[in-house]
């Protein structure tokens, strides 16, 4: 057995997988914790997460109590001090009144840097989705080869760990939804390495079965990013779904990186699962990737998607969305043109969410054939 372990108030990581059975956390300040353990087998499997609920109380000296016996003394030196001395306040009244204004002089020179510093940040982060944004496919390639579709991408920040990618090679169109781990910078950065490595495998090795572009994909990040499960290492990655089109067979193939696929057929929907595996570097076994074959028919539609959709938060109880939710409306507008069905899925979304913040980037890509 292996454990790791998170005491929330104190770190925001999770410790590296340990067969230790003791955590220790000496001289913790004052406060509410929550520890947080999970365990995994031999097979690599890890628990849900069990939790334990402490609260330190603070020293007498930091009690209400004190504060307020402190306060009466306080004020108490302060009158006697005033009848003793009022000459001797005033000066120091004025003394003060001039350190007062050198110091909010002082704040108003860092707030005018801080400012300046953030417009630069921003700037430079807007420069960087320019980039990104030219860096993915331009919409009107997708149109032309794939013109009954459409690709739903609201990014949470700025830029995007989320990123959809299309390509056309050896008589086959090819799509693909993909969720890098992370969002903003870090996940924009995976975003560029994954849209490469695509594009090096698909469009310059010709390779179009989705299980073998997932496979060589896994090679190409955990090399790049020098993954050997050695703790402190870079534990980055990504999740994808990938369908590759054969119209001349009426044949569409799938493989998934923890990204299932929705098949729907008169207004019935399959769901084909994913391999339970990241592309990059885990615990566990890696095999490799399966491919799936769905024969196709006039009507039918195919949904690829990332995690962002179902796992927002919102609604009048704060719930996620989730996939089943999801499912039905995607089912429920299967007559509308696909771009219809975005702003549908779009409206939506936006409703839900309401004044929460966005949880994740969002990305739902749909095909009708």
């Amino acid at each position: 057995m292996r454990y790791r372990f998170k005491l929330e108030g104190y770190e925001k990581e999770w410790s590296p997988p340990t067969e230790n059975r003791m955590a220790s956390y000496p001289s913790l300040s004052y406060g509410e914790y929550t520890f947080l353990v999970c365990a995994a087998n031999a097979e690599g499997v890890w628990s849900e997460p069990a939790s334990y609920h402490f609260e330190i109380t603070p020293p007498y000296y930091k009690t209400l109590w004190f504060y307020v016996l402190i306060f009466l003394l306080g004020i108490s030196s302060i009158y006697f001090y005033i009848k003793y001395s009022v000459k001797k306040l005033e000066n120091q009244k004025r003394i003060l009144e001039e350190k007062v204004a050198e110091r909010t002089k002082e704040v108003v020179e860092q707030k005018e840097i801080i400012e300046e510093k953030n417009k630069d940040i921003t700037a430079s982060i807007n420069y960087a989705k320019k980039i990104q944004e030219a860096i993915l496919p331009d919409k009107e390639i997708k149109y032309r080869i794939f013109p009954e579709a459409f690709v739903l991408f609201h990014p949470r920040d700025i830029v995007s760990g989320d990123f959809y990618w299309f390509s056309e090679k050896n008589g086959r169109r090819l799509i693909a939804a993909v969720d890098c781990t992370g969002h903003g910078v870090p996940g924009a950065f995976m975003s560029m390495i994954g849209n490469a490595f695509l594009n090096e495998i698909v469009n310059e090795r010709a390779i179009t079965q989705p299980d073998l572009i997932l496979n060589e994909l896994r090679k190409l990040i955990i090399k790049s990013l020098k993954q050997t499960g050695f703790d402190g290492q870079s534990k980055d990655g990504m999740d994808i779904s990938i369908l590759s089109f054969d119209d001349k067979n009426s044949v569409v193939e799938y493989a998934g990186a923890n990204n299932p696929m929705w098949h729907i057929r008169d207004g019935k929907a399959e769901k084909i699962n994913a391999d339970k595996q990241p592309i990059g570097y885990y615990i566990g076994n890696p095999v490799p990737f399966t491919n799936h074959k769905i024969e196709l028919q006039k009507g039918d539609s195919v949904y690829i998607y990332t995690d962002g959709y179902a796992d927002q938060f919102g609604g009048t109880h704060g719930k996620k969305f989730k996939y089943k939710q999801m499912l039905e409306i995607i089912l429920s507008m299967q007559e509308k043109r696909m771009l219809e069905q975005e702003k549908i899925l779009l409206d939506i979304f936006i409703k839900w969410q309401g004044e929460l913040e966005q949880t994740d980037d969002v990305l739902v890509i749909g095909v009708k054939v």
